[in-house]
C-alpha cells in the first residue's frame, strides 16, 4: 500500500536541494529519506522517499504540490466537461433510437396499409370486370346488321322494307328505309 505525505511549509523544504538528505522523526523514531526525481510533464521533480511501518511515503516540495493540485483541478474540469458532452450525446443517441423505433413502426403500418389497399384494389378491379361483363360495358364488339322485312303503313298496304345497322358494344344505330319512308334509330342493348 502506498501512502503520500504532503508537507507544505511545516518541514521548511522550500529551496532545499535535491542532494541533501532528509530525516523525518515520527513517534520518537527517525527515518532517513532517500532522494529521487520523478518526471512530471517533461520536468524532473525532486522527491524524498522513505518507508515507515512497512508503508512507503513521499515528501514533495510545496511548489510541486501546487502544480499537481492545479493540474488535478484542470483534469477534473476537463472530466466534468467530457461527462456533460457524453450525457448530451447519450441523450441524443436515445432520441435517435426512439425515432428509429417509431419510424420502423410507421413503415410496418404503411406496409400493412399498402397490402390492404392492394387487396381492395384487386377486389374492386375484379368487381368492375364482373360488372363490365354483366352490363356489356367496355367490350369492343363491332357488328353490322342487315334486315329485310315487311311494313304495313296505314292505308297503303304491305310493302317491303330494309334495315341496316351498326352495333358498337352496347350501343346500336339503325337506318330503316322503304319506298315511301325512311327512319333512323339509336338504342342501347341491355343484357
Amino acid at each position: 500500500m502506498k501512502c503520500w505525505i504532503i508537507l507544505f511549509g511545516l518541514l521548511g523544504l522550500g529551496g532545499m536541494a535535491q542532494s541533501q538528505p532528509l530525516t523525518v522523526t515520527y513517534q520518537a523514531r527517525s527515518y532517513t529519506a532517500r532522494t529521487q526525481t520523478v518526471d512530471f510533464r517533461g520536468e524532473s521533480i525532486p522527491i524524498w522517499a522513505f518507508s515507515m511501518q512497512e508503508k512507503d511515503y513521499m515528501i514533495l516540495e510545496q511548489s510541486v504540490v501546487v502544480q499537481l493540485l492545479q493540474s488535478l483541478a484542470k483534469h477534473k474540469d476537463s472530466l466534468r466537461t467530457c461527462q456533460k458532452k457524453l450525457a448530451v450525446k447519450d441523450s441524443l443517441l436515445n432520441s435517435y433510437e426512439k425515432f428509429e423505433e417509431a419510424a420502423n413502426r410507421h413503415i410496418e403500418t404503411q406496409k400493412e396499409v399498402i397490402q390492404k389497399m392492394d387487396t381492395l384494389y384487386l377486389g374492386y378491379k375484379g368487381l368492375y370486370e364482373d360488372l363490365k361483363g354483366v352490363l356489356g360495358i367496355g367490350t369492343k364488339r363491332i357488328s353490322f346488321m342487315m334486315n329485310l322485312g315487311v311494313v304495313d303503313p296505314p292505308a297503303a298496304g304491305a310493302r317491303p322494307a330494309a334495315m341496316v345497322g351498326l352495333s358498337v358494344g352496347p350501343w346500336l344505330s339503325h337506318f330503316q328505309f322503304a319506298r315511301s319512308f325512311r327512319g333512323f334509330y339509336v338504342g342501347v342493348r341491355w343484357p
